[in-house]
């Protein structure tokens, strides 16, 4: 396990490997680690702690290895410099506030083992125009997409996604 490297804040660390003999990230591993440009996240890793890169302004590229299952709440708030994401095939669950305000955040890709979307977990993420959810997701807490101005959601129809989209206001489109 990574712990808590928080009150260490090194901010002259740009990049980092987390090796594939690490199970989980603690909470708080790497809040506010200002100056980190890129987190790969080895095989082995089977959780994301809470506010784990929590404030990491400039990651602008992450890895995730294949056997994260939880991403916990405000993992990754408040980096507004990612632009894009790709999240494994092994994630179920994307916790409260996971995304909050990751300002540039244009597109994330959402595995077909996804169940769970928490509270406000993409909520002001400006930059966030579509979301293509699969029809595994049966949880989409009412305040995921806050403040995401304009977003269409693509999903099955019949799905959950739907019945979510249509049920909040939000532009829906089957695909």
């Amino acid at each position: 396990m990574i712990s808590a490297f928080g009150w260490f804040k090194n901010n002259r660390i740009k990049s980092v490997v987390i090796p594939d003999s690490v199970e989980s990230i603690g909470n708080k591993a790497f809040i506010d680690f200002s100056e980190l440009e890129s987190i790969t996240i080895g095989n082995g890793v089977k959780s994301i702690g809470d506010d784990a890169f929590f404030g990491c302004h400039n990651l602008k590229e992450v890895i995730i290895g294949s056997s994260v299952t939880s991403i916990g709440r405000f993992a990754f708030s408040l980096c507004s410099g990612l632009k894009s994401l790709v999240l494994p095939d092994s994630v179920k669950t994307i916790g409260d506030f996971a995304f909050f305000r990751c300002t540039g955040l244009e597109e994330v890709v959402i595995p077909e083992s996804l169940t769970d979307i928490g509270k406000f977990a993409f909520s002001e993420c400006e930059s966030l125009k579509s979301i293509k959810l699969p029809a595994s997701v049966t949880n989409i807490d009412k305040n995921a997409f806050y403040k995401c101005q304009d977003i269409i959601i693509y999903a099955p129809s019949g799905s959950y996604a739907e019945e979510f989209a249509k049920e909040h206001g939000i532009m829906f489109k089957a695909c």
